[in-house]
């Protein structure tokens, strides 16, 4: 006989609301097998003498109240008649039943009037601080009736039972708004936690799943909901695009994707065409929802919010849904309608940064292709005009009499260009397969030694006219590269270190030991590099703009080619250097490579 039934769904509740009803950790069923117990040990007791009662009307209201707590327990009449038993007949019933025990039991001298404090602590802790202090009005005024009808008997200490009765409450009353504070302020912080993820989400990531996966993951941790969606609305077609979907179940998995197919007349276009929010207690029993994609089987209640960009725009709608019929409180609708706004402006967001990384690429894209084009068309122009001018003059040889001599110079001109016509292919392909990934790395140990040994001759070739120096460390650990990469590293630097260092100078290519690998660099004794230039002279086409720093033309293609081949050995490469001290280009290579 101790438990009220509330009129809404059972079991745990877990609501956004700043006041709303406190819960204890018993399903509503459980309440009435408490009754029945109660009912029970009152029973027993007085059945072994602890009461002595001649009247059977003891008998028959303990009967009576047994009989009502096994078809609360095992006919469930809470949800078959809710319109009937409510919580407020549920609460009546038992205070009526404490209060007739009471009486037969001896009226003020019955020890039962205990019983009225069990269904005081389950009020306040289950319904709030008002319901119980109603409790206390309505047991009071029952008591003091069972007491007078009994009689007085010259003592009035059934006045302290009162008393203690209201003390109790009190108690009851204080924990109730002592923990009220405490979930308050934790409610306060989730949903300020919540705001602030949606709030910050663009900022930190600037992609759509990842910003919707933020606010989704926040609403849940904040309201407690089971379920929680963002669908994307499209103005120009007007459909919904994209459903972004997460549960409590895959709070640590990836946001779910999916492209919904919404029915004209499901209820998420009248949200967002009306931009007014939407919710319901039973999805099952509302008709609106009947045919909407909402209706899917994971949840029971939701709220929909529609979502709107600065001016007007229409971003889409948000929905938070529970696994069980659930009444949304104004503190719920204000929460939910709040972090819909901020979605919509964060996602609103996230799509503004997709647009302008996409036109920066467009432009970055542009720019690489002008600049190429115009690098190689410079490149191109020279050697095909100059094979083109000996072709043509070596086509009239003998027409003209040229000598010998000058006709095998003119032939070795037009295989000069040739050369450097294919070796600005060749770095063009070998660069835009090494930042495709498409070329492979054939990693073999190696010793740095041996590399070295086998290059001098193209490195002594390729510095003409200058003093190349080779100096290696005999401690250098064995490594796993592509040697045949490396080597074309190599020839790049001391070829780049040739043209920019004048001639009857000096250019030293070393290797030693450097943390869990070695370093290799190559030294010259140019002009220098401004720091400022220092990492942009990695980038494809760059080339530093001055005479003293162009004295023989490129492609700017020899650098960039170095960095990919490095890094794909998982090393790094980098510049000393400033103005009139020369330059040294350092590489790494780790042991094991990649």
């Amino acid at each position: 006989m101790l438990s009220w039934h509330k009129h809404t769904a059972t079991g745990t509740e877990r609501g956004m609301a700043v006041r709303e009803q406190r819960h204890l950790a018993i399903a509503d069923s459980d309440f009435a097998w408490l009754r029945l117990a109660i009912v029970l040990v009152t029973g027993m007791a007085l059945l072994v003498g602890m009461i002595r009662v001649g009247s059977p009307m003891v008998w028959l209201i303990i009967g009576i109240a047994a009989v009502y707590a096994v078809a609360n327990s095992f006919l469930d009449l809470h949800r078959r008649f809710r319109s009937i038993f409510t919580y407020r007949t549920y609460a009546f019933l038992d205070l009526l039943l404490i209060t007739l025990l009471v009486y037969f039991t001896g009226g003020q001298n019955s020890p039962l009037f205990l019983l009225y404090g069990i269904p005081l602590s389950i009020a306040v802790l289950r319904y709030g601080a008002d319901a119980g202090a109603a409790y206390c009005l309505v047991t009071t005024a029952l008591y003091s009736s069972a007491v007078l009808f009994h009689g007085l008997n010259g003592t009035f200490h059934w006045l302290t039972q009162i008393g203690l009765l209201w003390a109790l409450y009190l108690v009851m009353a204080y924990v109730y708004y002592s923990d009220d504070t405490r979930q308050d302020k934790a409610r306060r912080r989730d949903e300020l936690g919540a705001l602030h993820r949606a709030a910050a989400a663009p900022i930190h990531t600037g992609d759509i799943p990842t910003v919707i996966g933020n606010i989704l993951s926040g609403a849940l941790s904040a309201t407690n909901c089971c379920w929680a969606a963002v669908y994307l609305y499209e103005e120009k077609d007007d459909r919904f695009t994209d459903c972004y979907s997460l549960s409590c179940s895959d709070l640590d998995s990836d946001v779910k994707h999916e492209t919904p197919w919404v029915a004209p007349s499901d209820i998420l276009y009248t949200v967002i065409y009306t931009n007014s929010p939407r919710n319901t207690q039973d999805l099952l029993s509302d008709k609106r929802f009947q045919n909407s994609v909402l209706n899917n089987g994971i949840i029971r209640s939701a709220v929909i919010m529609p979502m709107f960009a600065p001016g007007a725009k229409r971003v889409g709608v948000f929905v938070l849904g529970r696994e069980e019929p659930h009444r949304v409180s104004q503190h719920e609708l204000r929460f939910a309608s709040t972090l819909a706004v901020q979605a919509a402006v964060s996602i609103h967001t996230a799509f503004l940064f997709e647009e302008a990384k996409t036109i920066e690429a467009a432009k970055e894209a542009d720019k690489l292709r002008s600049q190429l084009l115009g690098t190689v068309s410079h490149e191109l122009r020279t050697p095909i005009a100059a094979i083109q001018g000996f072709a043509s003059s070596l086509k009239c040889a003998d027409e003209v009499e040229i000598p010998k001599e000058m006709q095998q110079d003119w032939i070795n001109e037009i295989e000069q260009n040739a050369e450097r016509l294919r070796r600005l292919v060749t770095d063009l392909l070998d660069l835009s397969r090494l930042e495709s990934g498409a070329l492979r790395m054939q990693m073999e140990w190696q010793d740095m030694n041996d590399v070295l040994d086998e290059l001098a001759p193209d490195l002594q070739m390729i510095a003409e006219g200058r003093n190349l120096v080779v100096q290696v460390s005999d401690t250098l650990p064995l490594i796993k590269c592509d040697a045949e990469r490396i080597g074309q590293v190599l020839r790049n630097l001391v070829e780049n270190a040739r043209k920019f260092s004048p001639p009857g100078s000096n250019i030293v290519v070393g290797a030693e030991r450097y943390e869990n690998g070695i370093r290799v660099g190559v030294l010259d004794e140019g002009e220098g590099i401004p720091p400022e230039y220092h990492d942009k002279i990695f980038e494809r086409f760059f080339q530093i703009e001055g005479a003293s720093f162009r004295p023989q033309k490129g492609t700017g293609l020899g650098l960039a080619i170095c960095r990919n081949i490095v890094e794909a050995h998982g090393g790094r490469i980098w510049v000393e250097s400033s103005p009139g001290k020369g330059s040294i280009f350092y590489f790494t290579l780790p042991v094991t490579g990649s």
